[in-house]
């Protein structure tokens, strides 16, 4: 249980609006590394992207200048509800924990009580996530779509079969975000 609450507790998930201090996003779509500044090298290889509302006291991310996948990458999208994360008693164990009040906002999507949607993105080149999230293991990946960010998340396994889950709050925006893929995905075609 200790590694499952460190686990949860590590995750960031930041569902903001970003604005870039220069344009750095080529694609609609795009998938970058998220760099920490105060330890990496090499600013020139990224670029601060300010949070908007800020989340978890955090107003800026560092982006990494390349894009790893970008819009012509993009096969599908499609909405699914979400299960059960963990059990309720397990969830409530970690509400109890001591440092739960000061990252429930990230956790409350990562242990969903089930219904909640989430967006499913369907790669066409499933090596090519598997490969850039197991480069990546350990690290945040941010995706972007139309220079705002979905999700800067902690990658903890590869992800293979070439399909991203993204946990949202709401059937709207879950919805949004689907239609606009599927239409990014048929201008590629």
């Amino acid at each position: 249980m200790r590694q499952l609450t460190i686990c949860l507790l590590s995750i960031m998930v930041l569902l903001a609006t970003i604005s870039c201090t220069e344009s750095q996003t080529t694609s609609p779509f795009e998938i970058r590394a998220v760099y920490d500044a105060r330890t990496d090298s090499g600013k020139s290889d990224f670029f601060k992207m300010e949070l908007s509302p800020p989340v978890n006291g955090e107003k800026e991310i560092w982006v990494g200048k390349e894009t790893l996948i970008d819009t012509t990458s993009l096969k599908d999208a499609f909405i699914t509800k979400s299960k059960p994360s963990l059990p309720p008693e397990e969830i409530e164990k970690i509400k109890n924990h001591p440092e739960y009040e000061s990252h429930k906002d990230d956790l409350r999507v990562v242990f969903m009580v089930g219904g909640q949607p989430q967006v499913n993105i369907h790669f066409n080149n499933p090596e090519q996530l598997e490969s850039v999230t197991g480069t990546y293991k350990g690290k945040r990946l941010a995706l972007i779509l139309d220079n705002k960010l979905l999700m800067a998340a902690t990658v903890f396994e590869p992800i293979s079969g070439g399909i991203m889950q993204i946990p949202m709050m709401s059937e709207e925006k879950a919805t949004a975000i689907v239609q606009r893929i599927k239409q990014l995905s048929n201008s590629t075609k």
